[in-house]
């Protein structure tokens, strides 16, 4: 099985990842998920838009910054696809802004 964000070939492992590491990814991946989830479901809500606005800023300058900076992710698929997810969002949040909050 690969690593698809290391685009290594084996499961061990990378030394400067612990645990703790790995869970506050696993945290902050499910906060995001849940903030723009309840941004969806109360979309005129002007504060918790642009909270998640900001919030798809904040993902791509951090897959910006361990790509770019620190050099922890290769480009690949999952780089890719989640960079132009992300984006896209952002983009389409911004521009709609003024359909949503009035």
């Amino acid at each position: 099985m690969r690593n698809i964000y290391s685009g290594r070939k084996s499961n061990k492992p990378i030394p400067q990842v612990t645990g703790l590491s790995a869970r506050t990814f696993g945290a902050y991946t499910l906060v995001t998920g849940v903030l723009r989830l309840a941004s969806a479901y109360n979309i005129t809500n002007g504060p918790l838009y642009g909270v998640t606005l900001w919030a798809y800023v904040v993902i791509v300058g951090h897959w910006g910054t361990e790509w770019l900076t620190y050099n922890t992710v290769t480009g690949g698929v999952a780089l890719y696809g989640s960079i132009v997810m992300d984006v896209g969002g952002l983009i389409w949040m911004a521009s709609q802004w003024s359909s949503y909050i009035v």
